[in-house]
């Protein structure tokens, strides 16, 4: 039988934290633990819940491993995972109304930056779009993909005509596609 180690970055405050949980989620399913950050007690088989203090234990150890130092001062004191993890989303999350304010501005006004590589700028747009899902406000494709459409640079205007009159509303991939493939042109 062979063990996989799972290790992720230690969250600091600094990186996006909505990638950081994913990544920890991952983590504590892995190390058999998830059920430690689910809020409903009655969600809980019978089975698991015998052994919930060692699932705790285990859940709580794995987060604070995870967590860098000026983390672990702001969470000090909580010691049920559920509690450490809800104070981290609500220091973290993004869900207060000036942040959703300010996260969607700064979606809609979005603009691809001629002097990054297109992978760079569709890397920083769909952080910008995962951050905003992480927050229940979650846009359609559609939108979504007429906001990154209309944030291309001049010389990715040919993509935006061509899929503009196809006759449908492309998806954020096809666009991904027309960038990459035109990209490729411009190199050459």
């Amino acid at each position: 039988m062979s063990s996989t180690r799972m290790e992720i970055a230690e969250y600091d405050g600094k990186i996006d934290f909505n990638s950081w949980k994913k990544k920890m989620k991952a983590l504590v399913s892995h190390n058999k633990v998830g059920i430690a950050l689910e809020k409903d007690a009655e969600k809980w088989p019978a089975d698991k819940l015998k052994r919930k203090a060692k699932i705790d234990e285990e859940a709580y150890n794995l987060i604070v491993m995870n967590l860098a130092d000026n983390m672990l001062r702001k969470v000090d004191g909580l010691e049920a995972p559920i509690a450490l993890w809800g104070k981290l989303e609500t220091l973290y999350a993004l869900q207060t109304a000036p942040n959703l304010t300010f996260l969607k501005g700064a979606l809609f006004s979005y603009r691809m930056d001629s002097n990054k590589s297109i992978e760079d700028n569709i890397d920083e747009f769909l952080k910008m779009t995962i951050i905003l899902k992480g927050t229940d406000q979650e846009l359609s494709e559609t939108t979504l993909a007429m906001i990154f459409l209309n944030s291309l640079t001049k010389d990715y205007q040919v993509v935006k005509i061509a899929l503009q009159y196809s006759g449908t509303v492309p998806s954020v991939d096809l666009i991904v596609s027309g960038l990459k493939a035109r990209e490729l042109e411009l190199k050459v």
